[in-house]
Parts: structure tokens; sequence; C-alpha cells
């Protein structure tokens, strides 16, 4: 929403600061890899129920998606012509993400956890959308691999290349069912369609098969990254355990 009311704030926020990031790496002697965080939004998406892999077509339809396409662009430009073959740039494109510790705003459990403590309507946009929800921790530990455990950085023209990083298994979850898992935990009162929602694609799957030959499967599908996330606003708001002590405990489980 907040890119739909504000698009060059949007603009900025995207496309300036990577091409801020990028030049700044280019004048320094001392950065030798770069990770360029993008969207499974990037891709040309036309709500046919098809997981997108990283040769598709890149085509962006609002302002956000556009501005992260615009992010591809700039890397392949710095990737092939300014940095001289000097440095290793990896582009990975992420689905949703979901864990203990996130408040950010318009975003699905967010949103849900504070209509929860405020005692607030929550107002959904899609429930029947479909989303590759992954968990924070496989999300960190796939950035990680690719930049600093990948094999193909040891072959002497390697550049980088495009990673989907995605949920064990390529799964999906519907809104609707993440709604209906939330609420087995967390008592909402008041559910209802948002008006006047924002124009959003439906469909959207990503095929992480790539990274799956090359680093292993996620560990968490699109369901346990819901679950493990619900479990951590329950501890947390419900039996006050404490949110560092959790999530140190959490990491060591993944690891």
């Amino acid at each position: 929403p907040r890119a739909f009311n504000d698009p060059s704030l949007t603009f900025d926020s995207n496309v300036i600061s990577t091409f801020s990031v990028l030049e700044a790496s280019r004048r320094s002697n001392n950065v030798e890899k770069i990770c360029i965080v993008t969207s499974d939004k990037v891709y040309k998406n036309e709500n046919k129920n098809k997981r997108f892999t990283e040769e598709d077509v890149l085509s962006g339809k609002d302002i956000y998606s556009t501005s992260k396409v615009i992010c591809e662009h700039l890397v392949e430009c710095y990737r092939n012509i300014h940095f001289n073959k000097s440095k290793i740039v990896e582009v990975v494109r992420l689905g949703n993400v979901v864990g203990g510790g996130d408040y950010s705003v318009n975003r699905l459990l967010p949103d849900l956890v504070r209509a929860y403590l405020n005692k607030n309507t929550f107002e959904v946009r899609y429930p029947q959308a479909t989303r590759p929800f992954q968990h924070v921790i496989d999300v960190v530990n796939g950035i990680y691999s690719i930049l600093m455990n990948n094999r193909k950085h040891e072959e002497e023209d390697y550049l980088g290349e495009c990673w989907n990083l995605g949920p064990k298994n390529n799964t999906v979850m519907i809104v609707g069912d993440v709604i209906n898992l939330f609420t087995k935990v967390f008592h909402l009162e008041d559910i209802q369609p948002r008006k006047n929602s924002l124009p959003e694609d439906i469909l959207l799957a990503v095929d992480n098969t790539k990274y799956k030959e090359v680093f292993g499967n996620p560990k968490y599908n699109s369901e346990m990254a819901i679950k493990k996330a619900i479990e951590w606003y329950k501890k947390v708001h419900q039996d006050k355990i404490s949110p560092w002590d959790l999530t140190l405990k959490e990491v060591n489980s993944f690891f």
C-alpha cells in the first residue's frame, strides 16, 4: 500500500539505494562479493498458476515490482560492465518471508498479531491469494550459502547469477488458510474483507530447483514456516517467554 501511495519513496528506496550500493562497491577495492535481494514479484505474472524459474521473463506491473526489475537490470549492468570482472554479484529472489520478531506494516502475520493485541478488526485483502511463505532462518541460511558456500565462486569466469529462494518443495499457502491457522491459536473476533483493495497478483509461486540442486532443500515448507512463526508469537505474547532467548533457541535448533 505504501508503494501505491508514495511511488517516489518506493523508487528511491529500491532503485537509488541499490544503485548507491553497487556504485560504492565499484569504488571500493575491498568488496569481493555482493548479494542483492529482489523479489518473486519481478516475473511477468499472468496469474496462470505457473511456478517461475530464473529464466522466465521479468516484467513489473506496479511501482514496487517495476523498481525491483530495474534493480536486476542495474546488477546486470554493473556485473558485466562497471565491475570489470572484479567482483561477484549474486541476486536472490525471495517470496513472503515469515518468522518471529517481524512487526512490519502491511504484512499478513504481523497485521494479524497487531489485530489480536489491539483487539481491532482484521481486514484481509485477498483471502484466495497463494504465496510462497518461507521462514526467515531458511532465508538467512540460503543467502549465506549462495554468497559464502558457493562452489561456483571457485570458477575463474564466474560473475554471479540469479537464484530463486523459496520454501521447501516449492510449496505455497492460500492466505485464507494462513488466517485459519492463526485463529486456532489467537482468538480474533472480527475479520472482514478490505474494501477497495489494491490490485495484486492472486497466484504466485516460484521454483527453487536450481538452489536445491546446489545447496539442498530448504528446511521448512510454507505451512511449517507459518506454524513456526505463529508458535513464536504465541510463546512471546501468551506464554511471556523472552523473545531474545526464544530466537536464539530457534536458531540453534535450526542448525
